[in-house]
């Protein structure tokens, strides 16, 4: 039964539609104009510090601390801290004192803490501070003089020498427990944390000695005596102890190649504040760019899962495995009984008559007519299929069937319910399914059905709800095109294809609508395709969320996918691809991603191809952050398929502006190129090396790969 089978395509249509799936402020120290109201919160962790005692104080313009101080507060059981310190804003000194932890190397919990400090610059508003040995470091390396430019030297020495970007704004992770959707930054700088506390276990020094050693070591801007100590203890807690929780086994190249460099190189710090300025805004560019392909997409090797890369990827997975394989002979068999149903209805059959019907692969289909009003043309039945190539005969389907015809004996509504074998290892579908369907000119015009189907595994489709259904318009074959059917009923081509309610899966769930709304008739596809009708329009509107367990686990995608093959019907399917046949398209996606420990990111992507061989793209990203800062990035580019070119520009929220150029057919070291401005001011070039996307800052030489 084509036509029916047509309209349950809505399973091989929703496989391909699832595998598609596939800054710096600056204000004066010290100025207390009443104008700005000022909070410095953020975390204390040396493993994450609870029931500590946080005080903010002011820093005068000599750098010495002002008493007293300007607020205080206590840490929670996740070592965050708030504390508003009025109208002020300028340099400012935080201390924690006092409050436990859990030593990561040991799991000892209730770990009495060392005190610890942090000095930042320019605070002014909402501003997060992070308060560890590294920047602990830091204040001691600054000096006893905190003043605004020692603050900003120190804080860059430390990052720039242990692989954090920025030891004070990012903040560590418990690594001894599942990070979920963390960014890496946050889950590196956790481990480098648990790299002291390995340290301190492996040694006989105290937290305490550990970061005067490291300050000492950095005194001549090296750490030639301490770096590979700090790296080892690094890769030994994230390779072997058992409470590391982050999947993460190795220092990651960020990490590793910083200490190296550390261990064999003075590192450079920027004499002019422009100048550090704009290497910290291009720094945190490339970090939001890093962080952006790991949230969005499970890089290998970072152990952090992207928020569409899990659910969509396993999704599209089970659909094609479990939804493709189960339910293929199902929709053709439920096709094939209410076909033969419809066939006794134009025979006119009395209740209690049983029919017995041959079938495809070994198959016997046996109707047992419950109710027949021939008048009224409705008819209801029980069936089952066997399986005849068993001895005895083993039943597949069982299930009842009640069909409304009309005078000519078309079907105009039914019902069908039934446990269904895939055939595959005996498993079952159980389909409950109401049918409706409309006629023109001697085939269907349309096809509703409402109900559900379940398959093994976990795959269900519920379209049972009002206002849910499955929904397909038909029209005539087109003149010359090979009948479908020996029935003139059934030799129609859907035109249009829709669905609404939710498809579930054990790892994903989709709620929303899937509108295939133009479908066209392709004669080109008749002898290279399959199918000889394309989709022209595609529209999905609705949520993706992530499963554990049957659970949802926080992450989810809402919004809007489109697609539109503007040839779909001219388009040569069997020629070469030339400047006159080629696939012509747009797509797009808006919305939003989340994670139940990540942040929410608003989207829009958008592609297209309408020129020979040749594409272009736009994409724009929102973030934000819990201390409601906003990052965001935007940009375009042009792909050439011929040469293997792709150009793109980006800039972001702090004017930021990157050009990259790819070259698909250089060797691995020619491919990637490009630079990082501000203002016209070339701040790093970008390049390839071992076909590794690398980024070289110009004014302290630093190098790290994007990626």
């Amino acid at each position: 039964m084509k036509s029916f089978k047509a309209c349950i395509t809505f399973i091989v249509i929703l496989n391909v539609f699832a595998l598609i799936m596939s800054g710096c402020g600056s204000s004066g120290d010290g100025n207390n104009d009443g104008t700005t109201s000022t909070t410095v919160s953020g975390t204390a962790s040396k493993g994450l510090i609870k029931g500590g005692t946080v005080k903010v104080f002011a820093l005068n313009e000599d750098g010495s601390k002002k008493e007293p101080e300007l607020g205080t507060a206590e840490t929670d059981l996740n070592g965050s801290y708030s504390v508003p310190i009025g109208s002020f804003t300028g340099n400012v000194l935080v201390e924690v004192t006092g409050g436990t932890y859990t030593d990561e190397a040991t799991g000892v919990a209730d770990t009495p803490a060392p005190s610890l400090k942090a000095a930042l610059t320019n605070v002014s508003g909402k501003v997060s501070v992070a308060v560890t040995p590294l920047t602990d470091i830091a204040v001691q390396s600054a000096g006893s003089a905190l003043t605004k430019v020692e603050i900003e030297k120190a804080n860059y020495l430390i990052g720039a020498a242990l692989g954090i970007r920025d030891i004070v704004s990012i903040m560590p992770c418990d690594v001894t427990k599942d990070p979920g959707m963390t960014n890496p930054e946050n889950i590196w700088y956790g481990l480098m944390l648990a790299a002291v506390s390995q340290m301190s276990n492996s040694g006989s020094q105290t937290i305490d000695q550990i970061i005067s050693d490291i300050t000492t070591d950095l005194a001549d801007g090296k750490l030639d005596a301490q770096g590979t100590n700090i790296l080892a203890a690094y890769n030994s807690f994230a390779g072997s102890s058992p409470y590391n929780k982050t999947a993460i086994t190795a220092a990651p190249a960020i990490i590793g190649d910083a200490i190296e460099k550390a261990i064999n190189n003075q590192i450079v710090i920027p004499e002019d504040p422009q100048d550090r300025a704009n290497l910290v805004k291009a720094k945190a560019m490339v970090a939001d760019l890093r962080n952006t392909i790991f949230t969005i997409y499970d890089y290998q090797g970072v152990g952090v899962k992207g928020v569409v890369e899990t659910p969509f990827k396993n999704l599209s997975e089970e659909l094609t495995t479990k939804v493709g394989t189960n339910l293929k002979s199902t929709s053709e068999r439920i096709g094939w009984i209410v076909h033969s149903m419809k066939e006794k209805i134009a025979d006119q059959p009395e209740s209690g008559v049983t029919y017995t019907i041959p079938g495809n692969d070994d198959l016997e289909l046996e109707i047992i007519i419950q109710t027949a009003e021939n008048v009224a043309g409705f008819t209801s039945a029980n069936f089952t299929v066997k399986d005849t190539s068993q001895d005895p005969a083993v039943t597949v389907d069982s299930g009842s069937l009640t069909l409304t015809a009309n005078a000519q004996h078309n079907i105009t509504s039914g019902a069908f319910t039934a446990s269904m074998s895939t055939l595959v290892e005996n498993e079952k579908v159980t389909a409950d399914l109401h049918y409706t369907g409309t006629y023109s000119g001697g085939v269907f015009a349309s096809i509703t059905l409402t109900g559900t189907l379940t398959a093994p595994g976990g795959v269900s489709y519920d379209f049972s709800q009002e206002g849910k259904k499955l929904y397909a318009t038909f029209a005539h074959l087109p003149q010359g095109a090979e009948p479908q059917s020996e029935n003139e009923l059934f030799n129609g081509y859907p035109t249009k294809i829709f669905f609404s309610g939710r498809i579930k899966t054990t790892t994903a769930q989709m709620d929303g609508t899937l509108d295939i709304s133009n479908i066209v008739w392709n004669s080109s596809s008749v002898n290279c395709d399959e199918l000889s009708f394309v989709p022209k329009s595609v529209l999905f509107d609705g949520t993706f969320q992530e499963l554990k367990n049957s659970l949802p686990t926080g992450t989810m995608f809402s919004g809007k996918i489109t697609g539109n093959w503007l040839n779909a019907a001219t388009f040569n399917m069997c020629n070469d691809l030339t400047a006159n046949n080629f696939p012509k398209w747009n797509a797009s996606f808006d919305g939003t991603i989340k994670a139940s420990q990540g942040p929410t990111i608003t989207t829009h992507l958008e592609a297209s191809q309408t020129a020979y061989q040749a594409g272009g793209f736009s994409v724009s990203y929102r973030r934000t952050n819990a201390n409601e800062t906003v990052v965001y990035l935007s940009g375009s580019g042009t792909y050439n398929d011929a040469t293997k070119v792709m150009t793109a520009t980006f800039s972001n929220q702090s004017q930021v502006n990157v050009e990259i150029s790819y070259y698909g057919n250089q060797e691995s070291d020619e491919k990637f190129s490009g630079s990082i401005k501000i203002s016209n001011a070339t701040i790093a070039d970008l390049y390839s090396v071992e076909g590794v996307p690398t980024i070289k800052y110009i004014k302290d030489g630093y190098i790290e790969s994007i990626i």
